[in-house]
C-alpha cells in the first residue's frame, strides 16, 4: 500500500485508526439497538459472587506469578550470554543490539 500512497506504513496506521474505531463502535452499538429492538436479555452468570478478599488474593497471586516469570525472563537472558558467548540462540549482535550494549 506504501508504495499506492506514497506515505509511510506509520501514517498509513494512523489515518486509518480513527475511521477503525469509530466502525467497532458503530458495530456494537447497532447490535444493541437490535438485542433491544428484539427484547433480548442478557444470560445470568453462572459465576458466583467471590468475596472481596478472595478477589483480591486471586489478583496479588497472578500479579506476583507474572512479575517472577518476568524477572526470570529478563535476567535469565542475561546469564545466558556470559555462559554461551556467540552460541547464545536469540541473542546476535543484529537480532538486539540494545540488549548486548546495555550488558
Amino acid at each position: 500500500m506504501v508504495e499506492y500512497v506514497g506515505i509511510s506504513y506509520v501514517e498509513v496506521i494512523k489515518h486509518a485508526f480513527l475511521p477503525a474505531i469509530i466502525s467497532y463502535i458503530a458495530l456494537i452499538y447497532i447490535v444493541h439497538l437490535e438485542a433491544l429492538k428484539a427484547n433480548m436479555k442478557g444470560l445470568p452468570s453462572s459465576n458466583p459472587a467471590r468475596p472481596l478478599l478472595n478477589k483480591i488474593l486471586g489478583f496479588m497471586t497472578g500479579l506476583i506469578l507474572l512479575m517472577a516469570l518476568s524477572f526470570g525472563v529478563y535476567y535469565g537472558l542475561g546469564w545466558l550470554k556470559p555462559v554461551l558467548g556467540e552460541a547464545t540462540p536469540g541473542l546476535s549482535q543484529s537480532a538486539w543490539p540494545w540488549y548486548i550494549s546495555a550488558c
